[in-house]
């Protein structure tokens, strides 16, 4: 779609950014009977709120088709030492076995998709859970869960076992991570595309599947947990401004595109 230079400034559209190749590349089974770790496959019961995340990996080639082979990449049973210094049964990390038998643990997390400037990586479907904010900041409680009040609001579910309520974020929230990678050095262009690409594809989803946002929640990882994340985006009053603009025009952008 072609913008005049008033929609550019008022949608805030960077003026260099053209609309992004979305590629559809879901984390698949290790075997026919292995799932992957990171792609649990169960379905969401709703959607309750969106999740955007920074990649925080500023490596020039760490993109969203990079990203997306990160969390792809495969693993295999294997012992590895604990927080404790136990030895653990699990999953290790590919070609990380070291001595004595041991490798490095394989650490759990997904997301929906990627965004950087030219590119969606989609790595899990929209109606299926991802892993992408079970972290935990505050101190545990069984009603809390480590988890700060919004998060215990929005996403408070029984759970099966005891019939309690408690925060469940990964099962209501769709995520998306933004690529943080430094492609232009000293330039904040490939940031500025790599949001209008996130913002982009997050409104293209919200239409597609009915999601309403100028009432559904728009949050940064940093809401639901408090780990800061993305972290442009978190801090001073500076980043927080920048928040607040990015989640203003991501709505315009929605409102936008529902009229068009």
């Amino acid at each position: 779609m072609t913008f005049t230079n008033e929609e550019r400034r008022i949608l805030m559209i960077p003026s260099g950014w053209q609309e992004p190749q979305v590629v559809i590349n879901y984390i698949r089974p290790i075997t026919p009977m292995l799932a992957h770790l990171n792609r649990p496959g169960d379905k969401r019961p709703e959607t309750r709120a969106y999740v955007f995340h920074g990649t925080g990996n500023l490596d020039h080639y760490a993109n969203a088709k990079a990203n997306g082979a990160y969390f792809r990449r495969p693993f295999h049973p294997g012992e590895y030492l604990d927080a404790k210094g136990y030895r653990v049964k699990g999953y290790i990390e590919v070609g990380s076995l070291g001595s004595g038998g041991l490798g490095k643990k394989f650490i759990i997390a997904s997301t929906h998709c990627i965004c950087d400037r030219r590119r969606v990586e989609v790595t899990i479907p929209y109606a299926e859970r991802a892993y992408n904010c079970g972290d935990r900041r505050l101190p545990w409680s069984e009603k809390e869960r480590g988890m700060p009040p919004l998060a215990v609001r929005l996403f408070g579910a029984r759970d099966p076992v005891d019939g309690k309520m408690k925060p469940y974020p990964n099962s209501f929230t769709w995520s998306l991570e933004i690529a943080m990678n430094d492609e232009l050095p000293n330039s904040s262009v490939d940031w500025d595309e790599s949001c209008m690409t996130a913002r982009w594809y997050a409104v293209r989803v919200a239409l597609a599947h009915g999601d309403d946002l100028t009432k559904l929640p728009i949050l940064r990882h940093h809401d639901v947990t408090e780990k800061e994340c993305p972290s442009p985006f978190v801090g001073p009053a500076s980043e927080e401004a920048a928040w607040i603009r990015f989640k203003a025009a991501t709505i315009e952008l929605y409102k936008f595109f529902r009229v068009v």
